[in-house]
């Protein structure tokens, strides 16, 4: 389903959380991820601070990277092509997958998951890359400041400079690189929330028998919560007619709900899909099979 927010000169939002809806407004060569320019005083502020935030020194984040920007589709393939590479050779995480295994049993605090996961990541582009509380911290606080509604909370990141001592202990710690920052800042959160889906489902009577690991990842899979997009031309749609600078949040979390498919989690079809698809649909399956493995031997 869609719902609008508009307020006419304030506010001009569009929630989709359809999956065909997802998929058409996708191909829309005019929905973009280009967040400057125009649009009403609340839209404004919202691309400002995304654009301001998703950033390294010098370039955006793969995940508000225009269609356009230099290099772009090269360097997502280029991902894509070396991740798989990393399946096929079957060298997934191997320094993580056991310990990822002993959280998914339940024999791991919680509130360690953030930075093993963060570390397994952050390991496919640095080869001593190590996770820390800091890291961790930081990798929460960047993720959630694009987004964050509460007034108290951002009054408080900016008189503290959070969001800008975050970003420079994530990009400090893998170069400056763009996708590696992604990875370790934004995109590790649903990888966190994949592997307590599957520590949950772990606890399920009798799932660890009855369960095979492709059955075992498609339950544990989580998508991204929401990503936006931003109308850079004025636009009649299916859902109405909107101006330049209106802002769409497609909701890849809910879609999956309703249908779970990988193609969703990963919006595969689009010109903006992730390039770690197959590298963590293997880690979650790896993950599964060194749990059911590790408790047969016990």
């Amino acid at each position: 389903m869609t719902s609008r927010l508009r307020i006419p000169g304030l506010i001009d939002l569009l929630r989709i959380d359809d999956p065909a809806s997802i998929a058409d407004a996708s191909e829309d060569t005019r929905l973009d991820r280009e967040f400057t320019g125009g649009g009403p005083l609340l839209n404004r502020l919202v691309a400002r601070r995304i654009r301001r935030t998703l950033r390294t020194p010098t370039a955006p984040l793969p995940s508000v990277s225009p269609r356009t920007y230099p290099r772009r589709g090269e360097r997502q393939v280029e991902l894509r092509t070396r991740l798989n590479g990393l399946v096929s050779a079957g060298t997934i995480a191997p320094d993580h997958v056991a310990e990822l295994a002993a959280y998914v049993r339940g024999e791991r605090e919680e509130d360690a998951i953030g930075s093993m996961a963060q570390e397994a990541i952050g390991r496919l582009f640095v080869s001593d890359y190590r996770a820390t509380r800091q890291t961790w911290r930081a990798a929460c606080v960047l993720e959630a400041a694009p987004r964050s509604m509460n007034l108290l909370r951002t009054l408080y990141w900016i008189a503290t400079g959070a969001v800008t001592r975050s970003r420079r202990v994530l990009c400090g710690a893998v170069g400056d690189d763009p996708p590696a920052v992604h990875a370790t800042a934004i995109a590790v959160h649903s990888l966190v929330r994949s592997l307590r889906a599957m520590r949950e489902l772990w606890l399920e009577p009798g799932a660890r028998d009855r369960m095979s690991n492709a059955t075992a990842v498609a339950r544990s899979l989580r998508a991204p919560e929401s990503v936006p997009r931003r109308w850079s031309a004025a636009a009649t749609t299916k859902w109405g007619t909107f101006p330049v600078g209106a802002l769409v949040l497609l909701r890849l979390d809910t879609a999956r709900v309703r249908h779970p498919d990988p193609e969703i989690t990963f919006m595969a079809a689009s010109w903006s899909h992730c390039p770690a698809a197959d590298w963590t649909m293997a880690l979650l399956g790896a993950v599964w099979e060194s749990a059911c493995s590790s408790e047969s031997k016990q």
